[in-house]
């Protein structure tokens, strides 16, 4: 509607000419807001790939089971390590574990670098 027909006469057109107005001042204000809301969003983020062969450790996503006596709470954040064995797309990446078994295709947010492993088990001085 950018610029759209106008009524011809009297006060459609002012009527119309006020509404259109009111819709740019939306649309430029929503763009505002997204690209502030995107600012703030990818401020800290940061790209990680990793390259077939690398050491890398995945996101433990298992859940408590009671029957198993097994907490969740308890358990490490991250299981590894593994190598990767291929790139599934632009985010994905299957992995094997050191016994030569494949662990399966994990998310890329999932994944931790062995150096960056090694930085988060560092104990607190």
């Amino acid at each position: 509607m950018d610029g759209g027909v106008l009524p011809e006469f009297g006060e459609r057109r002012v009527h119309h000419q006020k509404w259109l107005d009111v819709y740019q001042d939306v649309a430029r204000r929503l763009k505002e807001a997204y690209e502030k809301s995107a600012r703030h969003y990818n401020l800290r983020r940061r790209e990680k790939t990793f390259h077939v062969g690398q050491l890398v450790y995945y996101a433990n996503k298992t859940q408590s089971d009671k029957v198993k006596f097994y907490s969740r709470k308890l358990a490490p954040n991250y299981l590894g390590p593994c190598t990767v064995e291929s790139r599934k797309g632009t985010s994905g990446y299957v992995l094997r574990d050191a016994k030569g078994h494949l662990v399966g295709p994990y998310h890329v947010q999932d994944l931790v670098s062995n150096e960056d492993f090694k930085a988060l088990r560092r104990p607190a001085a």
